[in-house]
């Protein structure tokens, strides 16, 4: 999980020193950009098509089969006696069509689409959790890299300051040793 985030503060520090030269990247932008692109939710909107692809199928148990087939059968006399030969030449096609609803399955159907319709709900929360821990973790990324930038300009303007104070006593010292 660190690692995660580990790259997730480095991509958004990538995408702000490459964005700095471009356009300004907010919050707001980042979750956007986030959410957008995150193989987490890209992941998790999979699964929810799956889940409602498996409700779908669970519905369709209680629609009834339905069978239709043709068969074609052919005899042909191939005999130089042609008194048999009505007998022998043959065409012979059956065509059939079959329908068939189980009545009682013990259950099984209906628990099948209501475990579906469940597992879809689950599909639904967890895309969302997804969502929430993304942008709690963008969150966080972008408030450290501001409180990181914040120090690094304290840091600076203290070097800054230590320098001009190094300045002045340089040149305390010299004119203390000159006079």
């Amino acid at each position: 999980m660190w690692i995660k985030r580990i790259l997730l503060a480095m991509s958004l520090v990538l995408l702000s020193v490459t964005a700095q030269a471009e356009e300004y990247w907010g919050l707001q932008k980042c979750i956007q950009y986030a959410l957008t692109h995150s193989h987490r939710i890209l992941m998790h909107d999979f699964n929810l098509k799956a889940s409602e692809a498996e409700r779908l199928q669970a519905r369709g148990r209680f629609l009834p089969s339905v069978n239709m087939g043709m068969s074609r059968r052919e005899l042909h006399n191939n005999s130089p006696n042609e008194s048999n030969a009505d007998y022998l030449n043959q065409e012979v096609e059956s065509y059939y069509w079959q329908v068939s609803q189980t009545l009682f399955a013990g259950g099984y159907n209906f628990n099948f689409y209501q475990r579906s319709k469940l597992r879809e709900k689950l599909a639904v929360l967890q895309r969302k959790q997804a969502e929430l821990d993304l942008i709690f973790d963008v969150q966080r990324t972008y408030y450290t890299y501001l409180k990181a930038l914040e120090i690094e300009k304290s840091a600076r303007e203290r070097v800054h300051r230590l320098n001009e104070h190094l300045e002045m006593v340089k040149a305390f010292l010299e004119r203390g040793f000159s006079t």
